[in-house]
């Protein structure tokens, strides 16, 4: 069961999928540290005894997999990011594609917005209702195309 406006559920999907590819990028920058770790530890075993275990192999593995979901993440969001371009460009407002780039793109505050906007925060408010209106006339006009995070 979905809840909320299904509009600001769509327009929030790339902010979301960013957080992820963050995480993605920071469990990749934690496994080439393993590696160069493991390398150290690793030449100290080799030199002592026959390695039974290869702890720079598994780590390089889990680089690559890493890698491969980053890569997966970071197209998901290219898609993403096209997506909702194309529904805040469908807007007639001006007004209203920059408040939702600003808020759904950039991750702004609506505070920031308004100063940046020279809008008052309810001003803000009512422009974004209008919006978010709209995108969701566009989401109904586009179910059929099967738009994600909705």
């Amino acid at each position: 069961m979905q809840t909320g406006n299904p509009a600001k559920q769509f327009l929030r999907q790339y902010r979301s999928i960013c957080g992820r590819i963050n995480a993605l990028a920071e469990a990749i920058d934690a496994a080439r540290d393993r590696v160069a770790l493991a390398g150290v530890k690793y030449k100290e075993r080799v030199q002592n005894s026959p390695a039974t275990h290869d702890p720079i192999a598994d780590a390089i593995a889990e680089i690559i997999d890493e890698t491969e979901a980053l890569q997966a993440v970071q197209a998901e969001a290219s898609q993403s990011l096209l997506q909702i371009l194309a529904a805040i460009q469908s807007l007639p407002d001006e007004t209203q594609k920059e408040l939702l780039t600003w808020r759904y793109i950039n991750g702004r505050s609506f505070s920031d917005i308004a100063a940046r906007m020279n809008y008052s925060e309810p001003q803000l408010y009512a422009i974004h209702a209008n919006a978010l209106a709209g995108i969701n006339r566009w989401i109904e006009g586009h179910k059929e195309c099967e738009i994600k995070g909705i």
